[in-house]
């Protein structure tokens, strides 16, 4: 995806959708919406979170609020299935002067309690 507008196209593929639809209260969206107002709901739920996205690092958003591109934390976040605060407290924890020491521990010191499965 390269685009906000294709990042929504999926976004509207998926079950998501179907949940929206049968729950509309839970996710902020009035009993007996329109399609216009559905679709209005799943482009600011889109560009929120990819701004969300953009501030933490993990994509770059193009100036004309049109294009985005996948950064390398991105990347590493989406193929190893990282959660996002995880990898944000892990961005954190790196320096340019960190030593190996520090390196070594900085994965076991970011992950947060509810990453981890019994």
């Amino acid at each position: 995806m390269d685009t906000v507008a294709s990042c929504i196209s999926w976004l509207k593929s998926t079950f998501l959708l179907e949940r929206i639809k049968c729950n509309p209260t839970y996710y902020k969206l009035p009993v007996g919406h329109t399609e216009a107002e559905l679709d209005e709901h799943m482009k600011e739920l889109c560009v929120r979170h990819l701004r969300e996205l953009a501030s933490s690092g993990m994509i770059a958003l193009a100036d004309d609020g049109i294009g985005l591109e996948p950064l390398r934390l991105g990347r590493i976040t989406a193929r190893y299935c990282v959660e996002l605060e995880t990898m944000r407290r892990f961005k954190e924890g790196l320096r340019p002067e960190s030593n190996v020491e520090e390196l070594a521990h900085t994965p076991s010191h970011t992950l947060s309690s509810n990453t981890l499965t019994p």
